[in-house]
């Protein structure tokens, strides 16, 4: 008799507290996860706007080095070591990147020779310098995901309301041409705000930092004041002014 109770008493399993162990470990380990993935992700934001602060620091140094701004400069392929085909070629030497903000990606123009004249120059990293308009080729990428592209105001402002004329590097999810109609972007909302607050004063329709109104923004065209922080899945595009 006492074998037998004995033997039941084994094949009872977990007791409730037992289970409510468990499952507080899973619930930890779980929190653990997102919180590092969270961590991470924040870690690129911060690296992003770094690398968008080194990008501008970098056109200063090429432009005080060459006299000309990159992806204008005329002289590049004399001046420059490997610069002799697309995507590093001659600008015009006209003062501006002959493409608007957004556009389609392509190495036959300023856009793509504006990252490879400073790559040449030993000034940026990010990419190869190879004849393929895609991020890690003839663009760089970016640390928060997608990468950068070159244009300039002058050539038009695409889907961002700009205060300030000038060059600007936009943070995008592909090379294809940008549209809020289809938007893509490895940013959401809450990350372009943040990103906006470090590098200049918040507002995505003032100072340097832009971002796509139609997607990120609280209001209309040249009416926004403020992210719209209520929707922070919404993917935003951003564009930083370099010059």
């Amino acid at each position: 008799m006492e074998k037998s109770i004995q033997n039941i008493r084994k094949e009872e399993g977990f007791t409730l507290v037992e289970l409510a162990v468990v499952m507080i470990i899973i619930g930890i380990l779980i929190g653990g996860i997102l919180k590092g993935q969270e961590l991470i992700a924040n870690a690129r934001v911060t690296a992003t706007a770094s690398e968008l602060e080194s990008i501008s620091a970098a056109v200063d140094t090429f432009d005080d080095i060459y006299s000309g701004m990159p992806g204008d400069l005329a002289s590049a392929t004399n001046r420059l070591p490997n610069c002799n085909a697309n995507p590093c070629n001659n600008g015009n030497g006209n003062g501006a990147l002959g493409v608007a903000l957004g556009a389609l990606a392509l190495t036959t123009n300023e856009s793509a020779f504006f990252w490879s004249h400073l790559l040449q120059a030993d000034l940026i990293g990010g990419l190869d310098g190879t004849n393929n308009a895609i991020f890690g080729n003839a663009l760089p990428v970016a640390p928060v995901g997608g990468g950068y592209k070159a244009g300039d105001s002058a050539a038009g402002a695409g889907a961002f309301t700009l205060v300030r004329s000038g060059t600007y590097v936009t943070v995008e999810g592909a090379p294809a041409l940008y549209s809020t109609g289809a938007p893509a972007s490895p940013l959401n909302v809450t990350q372009a705000a943040r990103m906006d607050r470090r590098l200049d004063d918040g507002n995505p329709n003032a100072g340097s930092f832009a971002a796509d109104f139609v997607n990120c923004a609280v209001g209309g065209v040249n009416t926004a004041t403020a992210y719209a922080e209520s929707t922070p899945n919404n993917i935003c595009a951003v564009a930083y002014r370099v010059r």
